[in-house]
């Protein structure tokens, strides 16, 4: 774990507790905050994920950047 997935965890219970204090007052723009701050943390808690199997996985990592890179530009080359 490091300090983007801690983060990531926080600020998905943040917008848990917006989106449902949102739904008790009827009000949709704490509602939103809250599904907006959800997909904020997930998105850095994947970050986080991935920086941690980088660290501790880098020789897959390389073997996995490598296939994409291929798969993205194996069409570029011949123009």
């Amino acid at each position: 774990m490091n300090v983007d997935t801690v983060a990531g965890e926080g600020t998905e219970i943040k917008g848990r507790f917006k989106e449902t204090l949102g739904t008790a007052t009827a009000d949709p723009t704490l509602r939103q905050d809250g599904l907006a701050d959800q997909a904020f943390g997930k998105a850095r808690q994947g970050l986080g994920a991935l920086q941690d199997f980088v660290r501790n996985q880098p020789v897959a990592a390389m073997a996995v950047l490598s296939a994409i890179g291929f798969a993205l530009f194996r069409n570029k080359r011949g123009r």
